[in-house]
């Protein structure tokens, strides 16, 4: 698989739950209520949305 090449600069999302800052590839969309949201690594680890058995599906 070929690697992925990033060029120009990368779009900055706020985490909807603590605001933090982060890069789109280092934030995890999840769905509630019909609208889209965006947690942050240590925030979608806490909600269960990654690791080896997430409670929710992307």
């Amino acid at each position: 698989m070929p690697k992925e090449i990033r060029r120009g600069k990368e779009r900055v999302i706020t985490c909807d739950i603590c605001g933090q800052r982060q890069p789109k590839s280092h934030t995890r969309p999840f769905y509630r209520f019909g609208k889209k949201f965006y947690a942050c690594m240590r925030c979608a680890k806490k909600m269960g949305l990654v690791g080896r058995y997430a409670r929710i599906k992307k």
